[in-house]
Parts: structure tokens; C-alpha cells; sequence
């Protein structure tokens, strides 16, 4: 019982330890990582699923929007080419992540979860 118990707690505290989840090729990443990542890919996406509001205040050169809340959020994503490579951002990475999850179930081959979205992007020094 104490080996099974100890076994557990091992468990536990690896996976509170855990950095970025990487599950086939659907991965958070950090700012600092990504320029490195997306030289990987011919003609990488930068994808912002903020809001319009958001989006007005800043946002990343040449990305393309997405409203995450909007109610044609999924048809949009169906209009996607899903064998090209996707580095999603929000705010702060919470409806990215979200995002990422969606878009595995309609069979996008490659999304990247852009850890701290915009925040982390304006001051990557910060993450």
C-alpha cells in the first residue's frame, strides 16, 4: 500500500510540474519558441481569436481574426486549409487553448497554443 501510495503522489506532482502539453501535433508554446517553431512551416498561420474590441487595441501583423465568441466561429475554422500550420493567440491563452481543442476535433493536422496570447507576445521577457 505505501509503494502505491508513494507511486501516486510521484504521479500527482510530475503532472503539476508539467510544462506545455504536447498531444500528436497540437502544442502550447512559448513566446520564445515560437519564431524557431514556424520556421518549420512553409507559410505559417498566425491566428487571433479575440474579439473585434480587442483586436482594435493591437494585434499581430498579418494575423488572421477570428472571433473565438463570435457565433460563426466554427464555420469560419471549416473554411481553413487543415494541412497548414497554426499558431493561435488570444489575450492570454485561455480561449486559444480552447480554440486549439476545436479545432483537433475538425482534423486540423497542426495547431500551436501560443502560452500567455498577446500578453505574453507584447512582453515575452515577462513570461
Amino acid at each position: 500500500m505505501y509503494k502505491f501510495t508513494l507511486l501516486l503522489v510521484c504521479l500527482s506532482h510530475m503532472a503539476c510540474k508539467s510544462k506545455p502539453t504536447t498531444t500528436g501535433n497540437y502544442q502550447d508554446i512559448e513566446v520564445v519558441a515560437l519564431a524557431k517553431e514556424m520556421k518549420k512551416y512553409q507559410d505559417p498561420i498566425v491566428m487571433d481569436v479575440r474579439t473585434p474590441k480587442e483586436v482594435a487595441e493591437g494585434n499581430v501583423k498579418g494575423s488572421l481574426h477570428i472571433d473565438y465568441k463570435a457565433d460563426n466561429f466554427v464555420s469560419e475554422l471549416e473554411k481553413l486549409d487543415k494541412d497548414k500550420a497554426y499558431f493561435v493567440y488570444c489575450r492570454s491563452g485561455g480561449r486559444s487553448s480552447k480554440a486549439m481543442k476545436k479545432m483537433k476535433e475538425l482534423g486540423f493536422n497542426r495547431v500551436y497554443n501560443i502560452l500567455g496570447g498577446y500578453n505574453a507576445i507584447q512582453n515575452p521577457e515577462k513570461q
